[in-house]
């Protein structure tokens, strides 16, 4: 398959526009060692001695502050720190 055709059919079953230029090589649907194979030989990672696969990610790792939502029922109501950081979010 074709990597425009594999973008297609990606498209197609997810229902998402992708704004990826589509001159770029993709890929779709790889297995878990798949993705493992290509992340190492594009040097986007390397293996920990667990056989883990561990990746920089640079400067920005941490979430913005405004974008952790918990869901709020009988048991976190009363145990977490509710604000701007921890926000409800309905079950």
């Amino acid at each position: 398959m074709d990597v425009m055709t594999q973008h297609a059919t990606a498209s197609e079953r997810t229902g998402l526009v992708s704004p990826i230029n589509h001159r770029a090589h993709l890929r779709a649907d790889l297995s878990p060692a798949q993705l493992i194979g290509e992340a190492i030989k594009n040097g986007e990672g390397r293996l920990a001695g667990s056989g883990a696969l561990v990746c920089k990610t640079g400067k920005f790792t941490g979430r913005t502050p405004k974008d952790r939502f918990i869901v709020r029922d009988h048991l976190t109501d009363r145990t977490i720190d509710w604000g701007e950081v921890n926000q409800p979010f309905d079950p």
